[in-house]
């Protein structure tokens, strides 16, 4: 089943890892409707590798970005959304991986939950041996937070996050670290 979720990857000399992270979003159960992938300047073989996906998976579903500058994960995603195409968006690194159902669980729920913007998980620390995935989708429960909880740190993995486009999410293009928070 295909969903209508842009997944929006930046990718920063990300040649060893971006085929794996792509992969992982090709092998979801509910497929999003588009990928775009934003490469952040890469000075390695990052661009070829884009190439390749997009030969192997389509260039219809493989949108990509070519930055001239380095800008930052934040930057790059920001580009990112501003291409999306989708009413939601998703979001992965080009060093993760995700559950093969992560986005048929997630959309199942948000879009069952009107009042609901966005939606995390919890995520593994490594790889899982069965499904190279970091996310850990037996513990997606529902879990509220408020800017209170945040003040005693980031529940929330940037990776892990679908949300909905119209809520102008943008990323704080000032920070170069932890700007995920």
């Amino acid at each position: 089943m295909e969903v209508p979720v842009s997944v929006v990857i930046p990718a920063y000399n990300a040649a060893g890892t971006l085929i794996k992270s792509v992969e992982s979003v090709a092998n979801q159960t509910y497929k999003p409707k588009e990928v775009i992938i934003v490469d952040d300047g890469s000075t390695d073989n990052t661009p070829n590798i884009i190439e390749k996906l997009k030969n192997r998976y389509g260039k219809n579903w493989i949108i990509s970005i070519l930055l001239s500058e380095n800008v930052g994960p934040s930057g790059a995603r920001n580009r990112g959304i501003e291409y999306s195409s989708q009413p939601y968006i998703a979001f992965l690194d080009a060093d993760d991986a995700w559950h093969p159902q992560k986005l048929e669980s997630q959309f199942y729920f948000i879009n069952r939950n009107n009042d609901i913007d966005i939606i995390s998980c919890k995520f593994s620390e490594g790889f899982n041996e069965k499904n190279n995935a970091r996310l850990d989708l037996s513990l997606l429960k529902l879990n509220i937070i408020n800017k209170n909880n945040l003040l005693y740190g980031n529940k929330i993995s940037v990776q892990t996050v679908l949300c909905k486009k119209i809520l102008g999410l943008k990323f704080d293009q000032s920070k170069r670290y932890s700007e995920d928070y």
